[in-house]
């Protein structure tokens, strides 16, 4: 059964989901910068205000829909980065997860909420062949976030494929 969807309630589970994640990281490669949390967390409800400005006439007391609250959840972690790389002298060559380890966290809490919020689990087997161009999608967009946050249209956009994510992918 779905379960409500309070949007601030998700943040501690982010922050545990991101330790476990730094638990198992290459710490040669990653860092961990708990400084993104606050940020995002102070920066979560001005963009959601933002949002509702341009979705309602009278935004006060009116929710956006779920799948731009979890497009915002993404863009935030992109856009401050919970891990860092130092890849300077890596040897061997860092793993594809290590290089990526922000784009699977956000991937992450996109399967995490979609499953709570609907009951369902991503087929993984079915994703499989969107994965890596999410997830070239997610790090595109934390390399080019400062644009990005300034325009809602890609917070829509984002929105819209993650509503494709759900109905293609979640059984």
């Amino acid at each position: 059964m779905p379960q409500d969807f309070n949007s601030r309630h998700w943040f501690p589970l982010f922050e545990k989901t991101a330790a476990k994640y730094y638990e198992r990281a290459d710490r040669r490669i990653v860092s961990f910068r708990a400084a993104s949390i606050p940020e995002i967390e102070a920066a979560y409800p001005v963009r959601v205000q933002a949002i509702k400005d341009v979705v309602f006439d009278t935004p006060a007391g009116n929710r956006i829909d779920r799948h731009k609250v979890l497009a915002l959840y993404v863009q935030l972690y992109l856009e401050k980065p919970l891990f860092w790389l130092n890849t300077h002298g890596a040897k061997p060559n860092p793993s594809p997860n290590a290089m990526m380890i922000n784009e699977i966290f956000c991937l992450d809490v996109m399967r995490m909420v979609l499953t709570k919020w609907t009951g369902k689990r991503l087929d993984a087997a079915t994703f499989e062949e969107y994965k890596y161009p999410l997830l070239k999608l997610l790090e595109y967009y934390r390399n080019h976030s400062e644009y990005h946050k300034r325009n809602l249209f890609f917070t829509f956009n984002f929105a819209h494929l993650i509503y494709f994510i759900e109905r293609e992918f979640f059984r």
